[in-house]
């Protein structure tokens, strides 16, 4: 169970030694269960990282990533965020098949669509996407620099929703280039439009 996976590693504690550059390294996971004869068993596992905190390259600010709101910034969540994935995968599940089946299971559209409609969101999970928390002592300077200083609107969204980016392409190393959010723009319209008024007053 969930609960007892988050006791079997609680016992790793303390600060973890870096690996030097090239240093080969390995981590395993082990669980066991009794089986009955002609009978069967599940074992689930839940695998996290947490990488709470973030610098782009000129390193001059660290940022907060979006879900140390609810699970802190100390470096310390993966337990816990194992332990939600764990307690919550079904209902995901659950509502992913419940979005996907109306469409799948239609007679009236085409296979590539089906395909296009749900497997192109892969780049917005998987296409170096940033969803980042604005520190609750920002203020509009800090977000916008000395012009963003009347934007007043702009800070009440920016706290409740985050800030969202995401890469132009994995080639381009640049977020949020407006002509192609101009493509990508309707599936957060459409599946996430906080994010998307999010990102729209950013820019």
């Amino acid at each position: 169970s969930p609960s007892v996976l988050t006791v079997c590693f609680s016992y790793l504690t303390g600060k973890g030694s870096l690996t030097e550059k090239g240093e080969v390294t390995a981590a395993a996971v082990c669980a066991s269960c009794m089986v009955p004869a002609r009978g069967h068993r599940t074992l689930e596992l839940g695998l996290a990282w947490d990488m709470p905190l973030i610098h782009f390259g000129s390193k001059e600010k660290l940022h907060l990533r979006r879900y140390t709101r609810y699970f802190g910034s100390a470096g310390d969540a993966c337990p816990a965020l194992s332990h939600y994935a764990l307690t919550h995968y079904e209902q995901w599940e659950e509502k992913i098949e419940s979005w996907q089946r109306p469409i799948l299971e239609s007679s009236h559209l085409p296979p590539w669509y089906k395909s296009a409609l749900f497997n192109e969101l892969y780049f917005l999970a998987d296409g170096g996407t940033l969803w980042l928390e604005l520190p609750p002592e920002a203020c509009a300077e800090d977000v916008q620099g000395p012009a963003g200083a009347g934007l007043t609107q702009l800070l009440p969204v920016l706290r409740e929703y985050g800030r969202f980016a995401y890469l132009e392409g994995q080639e381009y190393r640049m977020y949020n280039t407006y002509d192609v959010h101009f493509y990508a723009s309707f599936a957060l319209t459409m599946l996430w439009p906080k994010l998307e008024i999010s990102l729209q007053y950013d820019i």
